[in-house]
C-alpha cells in the first residue's frame, strides 16, 4: 500500500501526516482538531514544510516528525495522544505571526491577565479559581499575543488535576465552573509571575518592563525559532501593563487578591 497524505494550515504552520494505513491519517485529523481548537484548514500535501510520518510493522508503529524519530509503539492511541502535544507546540514555536507563550489568561472587566507558568505550576488551578469569580476564561495553557501585543483567546478545556494524582488530569468545559470563555482579544491588563508555595503570603512586589520581557521569555515558545518577531511582541505586550511577582499560597484566596490588587490599582 502506497502513503496516505493529509495536510493542513494552522497559524500559517504547513503540516503534513502521512502513513501506510488509512487509520492513523484518520484519527489525527480528529487529534489535530481537537489540539488546535478547530483552527486549521486542509491544504495540499505538497505545499506542507513540516511532515509527520505513522508507519505500522506489524502490530507496532513507528513515528517520527522532520526526520526526529518518535520510536515504536505498540498502541496507537497513546501515539496519537502524543502526537496531539507535538502538532500544538509545533504550530506553537512557528506560528508566523502570533507568539504562544506558556500562560494561563482569564480576562476581568475588558483586561487580560496573563499568568505565565511551566506545567505543574499551579496556573490551571488559579485560572479555574479567577473564573468561578466571574473572570472571563481565555486558557490554561497558552497566551497567544499578536504584533500589537494583544491577547487572544485560545480556550481549550481546562486540564485539572485530580488532588489525591496529580499525574491524572481531567477536561473541564469552563461552562462547568459557571464560567464562560472570551470571543475577542483584549490588551493586559496585569502579568503575575509566582508560583505556588505553601503557606506563602500574597505580597505583590512590582516588575519593571525589562525584568517583566525577561521572564516572559523563559515561556516563549518560538524564541529559538523567530526569536525578533517575539521579542517585539513581547514589548509590545507589556507596554501599560502592570508587572507583579510574589509566591501565592491557595489558588482560592489568591484569585480574590488577584482581582482585589486590580480593582485598587484601577481606582
Amino acid at each position: 500500500m502506497s502513503d496516505i497524505r493529509w495536510a493542513f494550515e494552522s497559524f500559517g504552520v504547513r503540516v503534513c501526516i502521512e502513513s501506510n494505513e488509512a487509520e492513523p491519517i484518520e484519527r489525527v485529523k480528529e487529534v489535530a482538531d481537537y489540539s488546535l481548537l478547530s483552527r486549521l484548514s486542509e491544504i495540499d500535501p505538497q505545499l506542507a514544510y513540516h511532515n509527520f510520518h505513522i508507519t505500522k510493522v506489524g502490530d507496532t508503529y513507528s513515528s517520527g516528525l522532520d526526520g526526529e524519530d518518535f520510536g515504536d509503539n505498540p498502541d496507537l492511541g497513546s501515539l496519537l495522544k502524543y502526537i496531539g502535544s507535538r502538532i500544538r507546540i509545533l504550530v506553537a514555536e512557528h506560528a508566523s505571526n502570533i507568539v504562544f507563550v506558556h500562560a494561563g489568561v482569564v480576562s476581568w472587566k475588558g483586561k487580560a491577565i496573563v499568568i505565565p507558568g511551566t506545567s505543574h505550576s499551579g496556573k490551571t488551578t488559579l485560572v479555574a479559581e479567577l473564573v468561578k469569580l466571574g473572570a472571563v476564561y481565555f486558557s490554561d495553557e497558552y497566551a497567544l499575543f499578536d504584533a500589537d501585543g494583544t491577547v487572544h483567546p485560545f480556550p481549550r478545556p481546562l486540564a485539572i488535576r485530580e488532588r489525591s494524582d496529580p499525574s491524572i488530569r481531567a477536561d473541564v468545559d469552563v461552562r462547568e465552573l459557571g464560567g464562560n470563555a472570551g470571543t475577542g482579544s483584549a490588551s493586559v491588563g496585569l502579568i503575575y509571575f509566582g508560583k505556588y508555595r505553601k503557606n506563602s503570603e500574597w505580597m505583590p512586589e512590582t516588575v519593571s518592563p525589562g525584568v517583566g520581557i525577561i521572564e516572559l521569555i523563559t515561556h516563549t515558545i518560538p524564541m529559538r525559532v523567530n526569536s525578533e518577531f517575539a521579542l517585539v511582541t513581547l514589548k509590545n505586550a507589556v507596554k501599560g501593563a502592570t508587572m507583579v511577582k510574589t509566591d501565592r499560597g491557595e489558588a482560592e484566596a489568591t484569585a480574590e487578591k488577584i482581582l482585589h490588587f486590580i480593582d485598587n490599582t484601577d481606582n
